[in-house]
């Protein structure tokens, strides 16, 4: 795939993560600064992660063994990790564009932090997986950032990082000349998504 087109499909994919994360960024940041409820329970440290894949989110590649660039569509996410469960979030777990999927979202029940796969859709013909995005603290990177972490944080551990008053991002290219993007989306401070798109 030419570099071109995989840089237009970066740009699809942006408002379709942006707007999931208006909608939910109240809801988001209460999660990521919420207190130490209880022994062995911390926010930072725990929280929904899907059964059958790392917690491991490696900016600019993926998300265990789910990297970026892809070729999954979305019957084979659904058949490794299954219809995603009921939400009391009030949120679409799969979202469809003219009879097509272009999101999967697997929350817990009743709150917003999870992890969500997003394909191309329509104009795009082959509806891969192009983007990843996790709103779950469980997901951590090698350097140990999260959903949670504070910009400071992110700096100091990746200083390659362009930050301003909403996001955190790293650009690049992959080995092909394909263009990918990691996004650390801040609200008050605090990092409240993390979306890879390539």
């Amino acid at each position: 795939m030419s570099p071109t087109v995989r840089e237009s499909r970066v740009r699809w994919a942006i408002p379709l993560a942006a707007l999931a994360l208006t909608a939910s960024a109240p809801a988001l940041a209460g999660a990521a600064k919420a207190p130490h409820k209880g022994k062995g329970h911390h926010p930072a440290r725990h929280g929904f992660a899907l059964k059958g894949l790392s917690r491991t989110l490696v900016p600019q590649v993926g998300v265990g063994d789910i990297k970026l660039p892809s070729t999954l569509v979305p019957a084979q996410i659904l058949k490794r990790f299954g219809r995603p469960g009921p939400t009391a979030a009030h949120l679409k777990t799969i979202v469809k564009v003219k009879g097509t999927i272009v999101s999967i979202a697997y929350y817990p029940r009743t709150t917003v932090r999870g992890i969500t796969f997003n394909f191309h859709g329509p104009p795009v013909p082959d509806n891969q997986l192009n983007q990843i995005s996790v709103t779950s603290p469980a997901y951590r990177t090698p350097q140990g950032l999260h959903v949670g972490s504070t910009p400071a944080q992110v700096r100091k551990a990746l200083p390659q990082v362009r930050c301003d008053k909403f996001n955190c991002s790293l650009s690049g290219n992959t080995a092909d000349g394909s263009v990918i993007l990691t996004t650390f989306a801040l609200f008050r401070g605090r990092v409240i998504q993390i979306i890879i798109t390539g």
